[in-house]
Order: structure tokens, then C-alpha cells, then sequence
């Protein structure tokens, strides 16, 4: 939990400290034509240093509608309008406007190096840097400091008496410190902060305020480092208590201020309520808040959920009712009521900030109503958690999860869930309208990609996509050549040559795209999902919140949602039966009957579809024991995986099947094998597993030395499935360093699969823990399973932990058989694991065969299969045959 409570700090308030210290670069006066353009800029130049932004961003808009040709004579002041709009955008809570803007602005330099001006060129990549930290953009944040560290490597040699110097210096030290934080070493970070403590001693008197000021940010950096990254509580502590005492030995009110909401955040993750309590007033009295300030409101909020976790609901609810009521008379006017205001007028403030507000205060009047069952409650709850619903989306740019995005969501999904369960048990439209919400704002990071890999297969875009892919290399290249050279040599031309063809092919690519909606998730819904839904399957999709799990059931013609308990005590109970199964001696019954009660009990389809989160993902459902019918759930119904709602939608409008799956097998030899200093066991089973699955299929098998990774790329794209039974190496501090172990121990890396494109319809990974991997919240799994996914690989079968190659290797043969003879993947697995357990009743315990998972499309893999079909199908036309010849003799007669 502690990303989503420190959010609602520590993101705000650093923006205006940031932007304060921002020296804004006034360009000179400009003759001729441009004057009413420089005439303009000055205006909006003024009316954002006044706090009017709507109309300075007005200015700025209408400087880029009607002064083209005035910018494109004077590249400085247009790459300032851009970096100006962003400021604006910022300024006004819009997170996603921001950093379009400053992107575009930083484009336009890199495309123009030698008409720029210097000083605008640093504070467009202070900005960015603080703008992706902002949205928690981790690989913004670190590509930025690098570009930013190779420029001023490059531009200065040494120390300058110069302003840009200065100003460059501090942008690194800050940039430093925050690259410290997510290398995960604090120890550096401390170090770069009292290094920087020495080099200010020696700054020009000039230079000194602004070098203290972003001292500062970096204690700053530092508290946020232990407030978002570590569960080293003291240090935190002690982090801000250092923060406190220099900015109030430097009289910096707005970093007091800074300071205490820092250690409020620190406080409430210990539990120590009131010590974050007081932290918050202590925030709120250090610093006179303009009326319009999103940290006022911020601090409000925090201060009122310090309160709700002492059940002291009433003053909290009297603080958030007044807080909302607060932003929405500065947003949209006076006269607002909670219940009656128009979510549509604010939907502007899409940022991280705004999103929490609500999302908090939601779950304040939530659990309120838990302990007093008031319907007033309930309703204002409902209103505030869709608006909140409604920011987010504004605000996420629907790429890749982040821990921001993750823990914002989950508020937002909690207070959706509950008002579902409590206020529509049995409406069926409202359900699905709040799921349709929810599922809108989850990540579609995979889907894309996977939808991305479908487009390249299966349509002319594929040779668009290379050449846009091809473009953006080169684009970064000739960028990254002007930093280092900076204005000693132009590339501004190649560069511009780039951004035109870039531009072209998107469009050109986006134009064609509309016409294969089969491929893409234009027409994505859980409507259409339930479109897609035969009588007989079910989709069940886990959702675990900020404090409580839940569970949703999705049938063709009905959405059911229960509360499953609260996060930690299923979290606890999960982890435990997971450490038993692992062990095939253990007592793993009685836990395993009561997940069954809590999770899958009363759902009977033919067929189900499980979409697990978070922990659950560690989680082998078939393995639930019914201890009423004393089945496991593997006995009940078929069971497919899956990542997400809108990855299912894409399994099913591509679900394909064939006359002539191939087939291509690979079993390394690890005889005398090291990898990284380790001896890999041997693996003696699994060459023969190997022949007898490529066997039923009449396939190819890669054994010994053949078993290499380059066989396994080449088959790729020839074979419609893959089987290796092979070992997995998995890091989960670098899963990108986990990889599959071919002959000689050749490493075939998840960061690899990333970049490929595999056109198969089922890769298997038969030997060790090939479906584990790190949990990231929001995404799932960094696993094999995962990679190949995203590699464009329709379905993959995995194994949860490892398993005795001799066991792993008669449940491979058996799911194969049931494949050849046309059972889709999910009912092969199905009942190749009880086939399993009735040959082999002395292995009956989960651990042997139950970590064997099916992700993705459940699709038979052939239309006509084996030799049992062609012997029905010839019997069946010998008897029509016969038939007919019958009848022509009767005839005759």
C-alpha cells in the first residue's frame, strides 16, 4: 500500500517549487512580420506569470493556428511557444498535455540545434524530467537524465562562470540524486546531495538562491525515494527530518511545508496515524496557499484520511465535503453541490493529483457508509469515484502500468466494486456500466503489443511498421549525435528529413489500419466481450484493491460481482498454499477447500476463463478442492488464462484452426553444463518427451546440439507450435536478465522475445518454473509466458513451479494426444491432467501435475485431426455411398 497513500503529497507540491525556479527565457524583440507574434507571446508571457493559464494557453494556441509563417522563420520563440503551452498545461493540473508539449518543443530544438536558444533547451528538459516523474515514467525519467548528462558532458568541458553553467549543473545534481533512487541506492543519492552541499559553497552570490532551492528538491528527491521505493521507515524518517531542518535553517516556506507532508507520508505508512496528523497541519500552517492550489487541497485530503483510519469519520467527512466543494468553486464556479455538479467541466485536471482527490475521498464516504449505512453516503461516494474514473482516463496515456497508474486505478476499482455490490445487486445495466468504467482505465500495455504483432502477421501494415520502426532509429541516432556534438555541427536537416517521413508513414499506417478491426481492439467492450461468449463459457476476473479483493463473473447474458475479503488475509491464506503445494508431501487439503469457498465457489459453466491479479496470479485454480464433491476444480470444467479482458477479445476474433499443425520440439542436453557458475541438472526424460510429442504430430524434433537457439528462432517461423523442454533461469530484480537455456546453455533472453515477432499459435515450456516470474502491479507477471505473448503468440502452457521432468513428460504426451484428436487446448489439458491422476494415483497430490497452465487462446489447434477422424469420415461416406446404391436398386426394381 504504499504508493497510493503517499500520492496524494508528494507529487503536488513540487511542481510550483520547480517551475519558480525556472528562469523563463524572453526572447529579444523580432522585426518586420513577426512582431504581432512577439507582440502575443509577451502577452501570454504575462498572463501566465499572473495565474491567468486558460488564457495564455489561448495565446499560445493561437499563435500556432495563425502565425505559421512567422514561426517558421524564427525557430527560438516557436520551441518556445511549445515549452510555454506545456508550463501552462502543467500549471493547470493537465498531465498528459504537458508532456506532449515539451516533447514537441524538445523536437523542434534537436531538429534546429544552432537556432535555439540554450537556456530555453535546459529548462524544456528540466520540465520533461520533472513531467515523467510526475506521471512515474521510471524509463522517461532515466532516458531523460542520460540525454540530458551526455549534453552537458559534451557542452561543458569543465567549470563555467556562466548562468547556463549553473543552471545546467543543478538540472544534473537533481537528475542525479532521482537516477540514484531508482538504481535503488540510496547511500549514492546522500552522497551526490552533500557533494552538491560542497559545490554551492563555491556558487557566485547570483547563482546561490536558485542552487539552494534545488538543494532542496534533491532532499526532496531523497524523501520520495522512501516514501514511494523502500519500507525503511527510519531512514524515511530520518531523510525528512534532514529536509525539515535545512529548509528551515534556509527559511524556505514552501519546503517546510514540503517537508512535514513527506513526513506525514512516512508516518501514515508506519500506522502512526496521528504523527501523520500532525504532519499535515503542520504542513498546512507553514505555508500561505493561493486559493487555487492543488496542495491545499491535496494536504485536505490526506488530512482527512488520517482521520477516517482513526474512525474519526465525521470531521473527515466534513473535510473532504468542504475540500471538493472548495476545488469545485475554484474549477467551475460557485453554487456546486457534491450530487449535482457536472463531472465534464473539470475533466481537464487529468493528472495523478486530481485523480486521487476523488478516488480518496470516494473510499472515506465508502467506508463511512460501512460503519453507518447511511445512502446519502453511498451516493456521494458513487459521484466522487466517477469522476475520478473519468480523470484517470483523461489522464492515463493507455501505455504500460506504473505504480502511480496501478494504485490509482485500485482506489477508484474498490469504490466502484462496492457501490455495484451495494446499491445494484440485481440491476443488471448498471453493472456493466461501472465494469465497462473499470475496464476502460486498465492497461492495455499487452493488448497493444499483442495487437501490434496481429497487424504485422496478418495484413499489408507489416512493411509500414518496419520502415516507421526503421525511421525512429534513425531519428534517435542523428538526435543523439547533435547532443554530443551540440552546435559545432548540424544535423538539423537529417533530423527534419526523419520527423517528415515519421509523420507521413503514421498516418499512412492509421489511415489503413481501420480497415482490419478483426485485428485491433477498435471495437472493444465488455459488451462485445459478452457478445463473444457461448452459453456454456464464463470469464472470471479477479480484482484485487487498495484493502479489498473481488471477484467478477461474466456470462454471455449477466455480470455478477462479489466482495471476496479483504486484500491482506487473502494475501496471507494464497501465500501460504502456494509454499504447501509446492511441497508433495504436504497437508494441502484443508486450505485448498476453503480458496475454494472464497474464490470459485457457484460458478458451473462448461468452460472457464480465469483472469487472475496481483498474488492470485501465483495461483493454480485447478488445484481448489471441492470438499463436497472431493474434485478439484480441474474436474468441474476446462480452464484457460488470461492477462486481461481486452487480450481475450483479441484471442477470440482470431481464433484459427488448420488441417496441417506443425510441430517442432526441443530438448537441450545439460551434460556438464554451466551457466553463470551454476551446474544445470540434467534433464534425462526429456529427450524422449521431446521425440513422443513431435511424433504424434509427425513434427521435428531438435535434441542435444540441435536443441539451439537459432533452431528455435528458425522454426518460429515455420512451425505453428513449439514445445522445449528446457530449464528457465529467473531474476526478480531483472527479469529482463531471465531467460531459456538452449544446448551449451545459449541464453535466450525475455528481453529478446520483446523485440521479436512469432507467428505461433502455441510455444510450450515443459521444464521448470517457466510461468514465475515478478509481480508488477497492474501488468502481472514478467514471465516467459508473458514475453512469448507479447512476441505475438496466441497461446503458451507453463509450468507454475518445477516438476519432475519423468512426471512433466507423461502429462505432455497425454495433452498432446487430446490436441491431435481435436479438443481445444483447454479441454487437452484438462483431461491430460486427470488422465494423469487416474494412471498414476500415487501422484495425485497438485504438486505433480496442477502447475501446468494454459494462457491465451483456447482454440483447437486442427480442424480434421488424426488418424481416427479420416477413418470416421471414410466409414460415414461409405455408408451414404452404400445408401445411394441402394436406393438406385430399388429403383431399378
Amino acid at each position: 500500500m504504499r504508493r497510493m497513500l503517499a500520492i496524494a503529497i508528494v507529487c503536488f507540491v513540487f511542481s510550483a517549487a520547480a517551475f519558480a525556479q525556472v528562469p523563463k527565457a524572453y526572447p529579444q524583440q523580432v522585426q518586420g512580420n513577426a512582431q504581432t507574434a512577439q507582440q502575443k507571446m509577451d502577452k501570454a508571457l504575462q498572463f501566465s506569470k499572473e495565474g491567468k493559464y486558460v488564457a495564455s494557453i489561448e495565446l499560445y494556441q493561437d499563435l500556432l493556428k495563425n502565425h505559421v509563417a512567422e514561426l517558421k522563420k524564427d525557430i527560438a520563440l516557436k520551441s518556445l511557444v511549445y515549452l510555454e503551452l506545456s508550463f501552462s498545461h502543467s500549471s493547470l493540473g493537465n498531465q498528459k498535455e504537458e508532456i506532449d508539449y515539451v516533447e514537441k518543443a524538445i523536437e523542434i530544438m534537436e531538429s534546429h540545434f544552432t537556432q535555439i536558444k540554450e537556456i530555453d533547451y535546459l529548462t524544456a528538459y528540466n520540465n520533461l524530467h520533472y513531467y515523467y516523474g510526475e506521471y512515474d515514467d521510471k524509463q522517461g525519467e532515466q532516458k531523460t537524465y542520460q540525454k540530458f548528462a551526455t549534453y552537458f558532458k559534451a557542452r561543458f568541458k569543465g567549470k563555467e562562470a556562466s548562468p547556463a553553467y549553473y543552471y545546467a549543473r543543478r538540472i544534473l545534481r537533481k537528475m542525479e540524486v532521482i537516477a540514484a533512487g531508482l538504481e535503488d541506492d540510496p547511500k549514492k543519492a546522500v552522497a551526490i546531495i552533500q557533494s552538491f552541499q560542497q559545490e554551492i559553497k563555491q556558487s557566485p552570490s547570483e547563482e546561490l538562491q536558485a542552487d539552494r532551492s534545488y538543494l532542496l528538491a534533491c532532499y526532496s528527491s531523497l524523501c520520495d525515494y522512501y516514501n514511494y521505493n523502500s519500507t525503511d521507515h527510519a531512514a524515511g524518517i530520518q531523510a525528512g527530518n534532514a529536509f525539515l531542518q535545512t529548509a528551515t535553517a534556509l527559511k524556505d516556506s514552501f519546503n517546510i511545508m514540503l517537508s512535514h507532508s513527506k513526513l506525514a507520508n512516512q508516518y501514515r505508512e508506519m500506522g502512526d496515524y496521528k504523527k501523520a496528523l500532525y504532519h499535515v497541519e503542520s504542513s498546512l500552517q507553514s505555508f500561505q496557499f493561493p486559493p487555487t492550489s492543488i496542495s491545499r487541497f491535496s494536504l485536505e485530503t490526506m488530512k482527512a484520511m488520517n482521520m477516517a483510519s482513526l474512525q474519526d469519520y465525521t470531521p473527515a467527512m466534513a473535510i473532504v465535503e468542504r475540500n471538493i466543494l472548495s476545488l469545485l468553486q475554484t474549477h467551475i464556479g460557485p453554487n456546486q453541490q457534491i450530487l449535482s455538479f457536472n463531472p465534464q467541466l473539470i475533466k481537464q485536471l487529468n493528472n495523478s493529483r486530481y485523480v486521487n482527490i476523488f478516488a480518496s475521498s470516494a473510499l472515506i464516504f465508502i467506508e463511512a457508509y460501512r460503519q453507518q449505512k447511511k445512502p446519502l453516503y453511498l451516493e456521494k461516494a458513487e459521484k466522487l469515484v466517477s469522476t475520478a474514473s473519468l480523470l484517470f482516463g483523461e489522464y492515463y496515456k493507455k501505455g504500460s502500468y506504473n505504480s502511480t497508474l496501478n494504485n490509482l486505478h485500485k482506489k477508484i476499482v474498490e469504490g466502484y466494486l462496492f457501490v455495484a455490490i451495494e446499491k445494484y445487486p440485481n440491476a443488471y445495466l448498471p453493472k456493466k456500466r461501472i465494469l465497462e468504467q473499470i475496464e476502460k482505465n486498465t492497461s492495455f500495455h499487452l493488448a497493444k503489443s499483442f495487437e501490434l504483432q496481429l497487424l504485422k502477421q496478418n495484413t499489408p501494415i507489416a512493411k509500414l511498421m518496419h520502415e516507421l520502426q526503421w525511421q525512429q532509429q534513425q531519428k534517435e541516432f542523428w538526435s543523439q549525435e547533435q547532443i554530443e556534438k551540440g552546435k559545432t555541427v548540424d544535423y538539423s536537416t537529417k533530423i527534419q528529413e526523419q520527423v517528415v517521413a515519421i509523420q507521413k508513414l503514421e498516418k499512412e499506417i492509421a489511415t489503413k489500419q481501420k480497415a482490419f478491426t478483426n485485428f485491433t481492439l477498435a471495437n472493444y467492450s465488455v459488451d462485445a466481450c459478452m457478445q463473444l461468449l457461448q452459453p456454456q463459457q464464463a470469464i472470471l476476473k479477479y480484482y484485487v484493491a487498495t484493502n479489498y479483493a473481488f471477484r467478477v463473473l461474466i456470462t454471455h447474458d449477466d455480470i455478477a460481482i462479489q466482495q471476496l475479503g479483504t486484500v491482506k488475509a487473502l494475501a496471507e491464506k494464497v501465500n501460504e498454499y502456494n509454499a504447501l503445494i509446492k511441497k508433495p508431501n504436504s497437508n494441502w487439503k484443508p486450505l485448498s477447500a476453503a480458496l475454494y469457498e472464497q474464490l470459485v465457489k457457484g460458478i458451473q459453466p462448461q468452460q472457464l476463463t480465469i483472469i487472475p491479479d496481483n498474488f492470485l496470479n501465483y495461483l493454480s485454480f485447478e488445484s481448489l478442492y471441492n470438499a463436497a464433491t472431493k474434485q478439484f476444480l480441474v474436474n468441474h470444467f476446462p480452464i484457460t488464462y488470461n492477462y486481461s479482458l481486452s487480450l481475450w477479445y483479441l484471442h477470440q476474433k482470431n481464433r484459427n484452426t488448420t488441417d496441417k499443425a506443425k510441430l517442432a520440439a526441443f530438448a537441450p542436453d545439460y551434460t556438464q553444463t554451466v551457466y553463470k557458475n551454476a551446474s544445470l541438472a540434467k534433464l534425462p526424460f526429456a529427450k524422449e518427451e521431446a521425440e513422443q510429442v513431435a511424433g504424434i504430430f509427425k513434427g521435428d524434433s531438435f535434441t542435444g546440439n540441435a536443441a539451439s537457439k537459432e533452431n528455435f528462432y528458425d522454426q518460429s517461423n515455420k512451425a505453428s507450435m513449439l514445445h522445449c523442454a528446457a530449464h528457465a533461469v529467473l531474476y526478480d530484480n531483472n527479469f529482463n536478465e531471465s531467460c531459456l537455456l538452449f544446448n551449451q546453455a545459449q541464453p535466450l533472453y525475455l528481453s529478446e522475445l520483446y523485440t521479436k515477432a512469432m507467428p505461433l499459435e502455441l510455444v510450450v515450456l515443459s521444464a521448470c518454473n517457466t510461468g514465475a516470474g515478478k509481480l508488477v502491479e497492474g501488468e502481472g507477471l514478467m514471465s516467459l509466458s508473458r514475453a512469448f505473448t507479447y512476441a505475438g503468440v496466441k497461446s503458451t502452457v507453463v509450468s507454475l513451479w518445477q516438476v519432475p521432468d519423468k512426471e512433466t513428460a507423461a502429462i505432455m504426451v497425454l495433452f498432446y494426444q487430446y490436441l491431435n484428436k481435436g479438443l481445444n487446448k483447454a479441454a487437452a489439458l484438462s483431461k491430460a491432467k486427470q488422465d494423469f491422476v487416474s494412471q498414476y494415483p500415487l501422484y495425485a497430490h497438485p504438486y505433480f501435475w496442477s502447475g501446468f497452465i494454459l494462457t491465451g487462446n483456447d482454440a483447437p489447434l486442427t480442424s480434421s485431426s488424426g488418424p481416427w477422424f479420416w477413418l470416421v469420415l471414410i466409414g460415414a461416406v461409405l455408408l451414404v455411398v452404400s445408401g445411394a446404391y441402394f436406393l438406385f436398386l430399388r429403383k431399378k426394381a
